[in-house]
Order: structure tokens, then sequence, then C-alpha cells
């Protein structure tokens, strides 16, 4: 509940789309635990074939839970009538990450980002470096910040092969109206940049870009 209340403030500051609070671990991370054999090795000796057996049947999850909160656990051997008892440092937790996901936990809280980016999500990151990149060439050109300008664009040829060539000027046509918006262009105009103007090459992934800006 107090995620979800300041959920829009997390997405601003790392700028993700979507924000789900789950209380499901295992849809994102599955835990390994495994001896700790420097200090269960002289402690079991020849049991130690069947406390791993033991370890791999049980319920990782609940037994990280435990471990994570210190406690002790109980885990019973086959062939024996009494469990054992295993001390958190007796035990090794191992995580192992949904695939696509970069996981991250600490206090019992678990944080999980979707790492993989669709083509929208993509042009969106190169509109926003675009927008970047032009409004440091208004600070550079001296420009006041109030000023409207005329912003120029020439996206380098990727029909050899450069995709991130093709993906930018996708993000220009995509988010041109953010694009003018954010960088106080009344016009954003496809060609070279005419004399007069601040001219400047930029690399926005591995495309190349000829930027200009000029006060109309």
């Amino acid at each position: 509940a107090s995620l979800e209340r300041i959920a829009a403030g997390v997405l601003e500051e790392l700028n993700v789309k979507n924000l789900t609070v789950t209380t499901q671990v295992g849809e994102l991370i599955t835990y390994v635990i495994k001896p700790n054999f420097a200090l269960l090795g002289p402690k079991y000796g020849k049991r130690m074939g069947a406390l791993r057996e033991a370890l791999g049947k049980a319920d990782s999850t609940e037994l990280a839970a435990q471990l994570e909160r210190e406690q002790p656990v109980a885990l019973h051997i086959e062939g024996e009538d009494e469990p054992v008892e295993l001390l958190p440092a007796e035990l090794v937790v191992e995580t192992r990450e949904r695939e696509g996901f970069a996981v991250a936990q600490d206090g019992g809280l678990v944080v999980a980002l979707d790492t993989q980016l669709d083509e929208a999500l993509i042009q969106e990151g190169m509109a926003r470096d675009f927008v970047r990149a032009v409004n440091d060439m208004r600070k550079s050109a001296d420009l006041d910040v109030s000023d409207r300008i005329t912003t120029y664009y020439s996206v380098s040829d990727g029909a050899d092969g450069n995709s991130d060539a093709h993906m930018l000027q996708g993000a220009v046509e995509t988010f041109m109206d953010y694009i003018r918006t954010e960088t106080l262009s009344s016009e954003l105009v496809e060609g070279i940049a005419p004399e007069g103007a601040f001219r400047q090459e930029e690399r926005l992934g591995a495309a190349s870009v000829s930027l200009g800006v000029k006060k109309p």
C-alpha cells in the first residue's frame, strides 16, 4: 500500500513505465539453498549427501524467507526420525533471476526491473536523448531560456545496416510534438541547418545526427 501511494514519484525518478506490487516473489526469482560445507562437512560427515538431497526437496522460497529473518531451519533427512536444525550461517542462499529481469533485494523487499526494451521504448529513449542534445545546444549558443527556435536535423543514412539510424529517424517522427515542446522549437525541420545556425554533430546510440538551432 505504501509503494502504491508513492508510485507516481517512483515512476518519475526511475524513468520507468509501470510499477507492479506483488507478493509472488517466485515470479521474479528462484532460490537455490546450498550447505556451507566448511561448517557442515565436519559436523555431518557421510550424512552430507542425504542433507543435500533433503535441501533439494525442501521449499527453497520458504527456506530463504526464514534465513532472511535470521531464523534456523528444520530439515527432515530421509531415514532419520528427528529433523536436524541448521543455522543461517550453515546455509548459503543463491538467487536465480528470471530471464530478462535485473533483481535486487534487501530487508525482505525484492525489486525487479524488466530490462527487455521493445521498439517503442527504444524510440522514446532516443527522443529524450534528442531533446537533451538540442537543449545543450541552446545553452552553448547562448540562447535565452524563453527563446523560440527552429531546429534542424539530418540523420545519417542507415542504408548500410545501421538500424539505430532508422530507429532515430522513426523516434523523431513519432515524438515530434514532444521534441518541439521540450526544446521550444516552433519548427522541427529535416535537413542541414542554414548559415547562421548553431550546428553540432551528435551520436545517439550508434546513429549520427547533424543538428542545428536558430532563432527564426
